[in-house]
């Protein structure tokens, strides 16, 4: 069957193929599994379900979404000071960021409902009611999550983004937010990708400058992105890391010289072959499942992930106390 197709879809299998065993990335057997199963779902009812199809269906294309979305953060005054004041990534930032992927993935994975969805937003909820955080905050970075996943996938991605996918990641940012400390109940969310994509533009606009915690934060992550490789390659793997996301600015307000037009050519076309891994198994990237379990080797708690600052009694629950609250393996993460 196989050489029934045009050559440029053989090389790109082959490629994958390729790729895929360098990496230990399995390939579906069926590439389009997901994609029928989104077709059969509401875009609106069922959008936890079709946004989790749609992440895993372009885990590779949108691999620095989240090294993205830190930057963003980063570039925002406003919101790098409550970073910086915190303390937690810039002193303990392997546990910050572990943290954030678990928090983040079991809701992705779970919703909303009672369970350790629920649970996670919760504990999400409780950090941010530690800090002083502006409503237009929580809607911009929710919105950001949308549009920058969508810009992802549809810059490297192996495939179109339907319109039903794109409808389930406004969806799932809107649900989101109406369980979000300091989301929807205070300031309603844009109802359209279009209108987000507008939000984020002009929140951008208004909030992103370079305030010197800006770099500090920036420098911890790219520090600790580089510390296992050897150092000769630290230049070009940061010049990749500052091409292959949406918006130059995150970089140039974070202290950082953008790398050179060729660099960033390169470095795309790079990501594109890359992104030819797609789709992948769902769950976690191998990569995260590692970091999980060397910074929980016994396993973790959901309501103790995160930050502590005021000292809540579950973070000064004694050692028999913790007995109380179901332990997660960290083998017991899906994997991919």
């Amino acid at each position: 069957m196989s050489d029934t197709l045009p050559r440029n879809s053989r090389m790109s299998r082959k490629v994958r193929n390729v790729l895929g065993k360098a990496l230990g990335a399995p390939a579906l057997e069926d590439k389009h599994s997901r994609l029928k199963q989104i077709e059969k779902l509401d875009p609106v009812d069922d959008c936890v379900e079709v946004y989790r199809l749609f992440v895993d269906d372009f885990k590779a294309s949108s691999a620095f979404a989240v090294t993205g979305g830190l930057f963003v953060t980063f570039a925002v005054p406003r919101i790098s000071r409550i970073l910086t004041q915190s303390r937690q990534f810039e002193d303990a930032i392997q546990k910050r960021l572990v943290d954030t992927v678990l928090l983040d993935f079991h809701y992705h994975e779970s919703g909303f409902v009672p369970g350790i969805g629920r649970d996670s937003i919760r504990r999400v909820n409780e950090m941010h009611r530690q800090y002083d955080i502006h409503p237009e905050d929580y809607v911009f970075i929710g919105c950001w999550e949308a549009v920058s996943y969508i810009w992802y996938a549809e810059t490297y991605g192996w495939r179109p983004v339907t319109a039903k996918e794109k409808l389930a990641a406004v969806a799932f940012a809107k649900l989101r937010g109406r369980h979000m400390y300091g989301g929807e109940k205070k300031m309603p969310y844009p109802d359209t990708l279009e209108e987000m994509k507008t939000f984020c533009a002009e929140y951008l606009d208004a909030q992103i400058a370079y305030e010197p915690q800006n770099k500090r934060l920036g420098e911890t992550l790219v520090e600790y992105v580089l510390k296992d490789y050897p150092k000769i390659l630290h230049r070009p793997i940061q010049a990749f890391f500052f091409s292959v996301g949406p918006d130059d600015r995150l970089i140039t307000n974070c202290g950082f010289d953008l790398p050179s037009p060729l660099a960033k050519k390169i470095s795309r076309k790079v990501m594109r072959l890359y992104a030819k891994l797609d789709p992948m198994p769902g769950g976690l990237t191998s990569l995260a499942q590692d970091l999980v379990a060397k910074e929980y080797p016994d396993g973790y708690q959901v309501d103790l992930l995160g930050t502590h600052v005021n000292a809540c009694p579950r973070a000064r629950m004694s050692a028999d106390d913790k007995s109380t609250v179901a332990m997660t393996p960290a083998a017991s993460v899906p994997a991919q």
